[in-house]
């Protein structure tokens, strides 16, 4: 009798030795899930951001115009004029650019849509406009052309347009980014501002074609 119930001890604690066992793989299977997805999510951030981050800063450098003559008058533009123009443009090309960019990417609840030509999955949007938590990257790991001093825009001070800070050439904000599972698909909202009255809010779809991130679709809400 005793050995009857020592057998039985042994198989209902190796059951239970199993269950765990199979608990704990689970366990472990679903953190490393997690895990890999942190990990994907940190890594499509940086390079979202790095690309529109270098998008508009590009967008800063005005193509070589000539200024309307004044009064009204005409005027015959000069080789000595092209030359002044496209030397201006070529100095503002090669200037290192100071951009101020926020470290916490925000969350964005004004629900806006795409233009009807624009082919987005719904349910993508829906879920960016749901998401309610931020998160925050570091700006100093952010790989912009050399060209550029990068500072974070947390450090600035509130009056930034104003005196010594005059030469910053772009602020950027960035939302918290929504990927598909497949993390070619993502959709952000961007403020870019150059001055007080100058700057732009959009919200941008993008899409990853040959391990580089494209925009796909962009609606701009606010022009200051």
């Amino acid at each position: 009798m005793i050995t009857q119930n020592l057998k039985t001890m042994i198989v209902i604690n190796n059951f239970k030795y199993k269950s765990i066992l199979y608990i704990l793989m689970i366990f472990l299977l679903f953190s490393c899930k997690d895990n890999n997805d942190d990990e994907l999510t940190k890594e499509n951030t940086y390079q979202v951001i790095n690309f529109l981050s270098q998008s508009l800063i590009e967008n800063t450098i005005n193509a070589p115009t000539f200024p309307p003559p004044p009064n009204g008058k005409t005027y015959t533009f000069t080789i000595e004029d092209s030359l002044r123009v496209y030397k201006k443009f070529y100095m503002d090309f090669r200037k290192k650019k100071t951009v101020a960019i926020n470290s916490i990417l925000f969350l964005n609840k004004k629900r806006k849509q795409f233009n009807n030509g624009c082919s987005i999955d719904n349910k993508l949007l829906d879920d960016y406009f749901s998401m309610d938590v931020e998160t925050k990257i570091n700006v100093n790991k952010l790989s912009l052309s050399k060209n550029n001093n990068v500072l974070p825009y947390d450090d600035m001070p509130k009056n930034i347009f104003k005196n010594k800070f005059e030469e910053i050439d772009l602020i950027l904000n960035f939302s918290k980014i929504k990927f598909n599972k497949k993390y070619n698909k993502a959709i952000i909202t961007v403020a870019a501002t150059r001055d007080k009255l100058n700057g732009f809010t959009a919200l941008i779809y993008l899409e990853k074609e040959n391990y580089h991130w494209a925009i796909k679709c962009e609606k701009v809400f606010e022009i200051s």
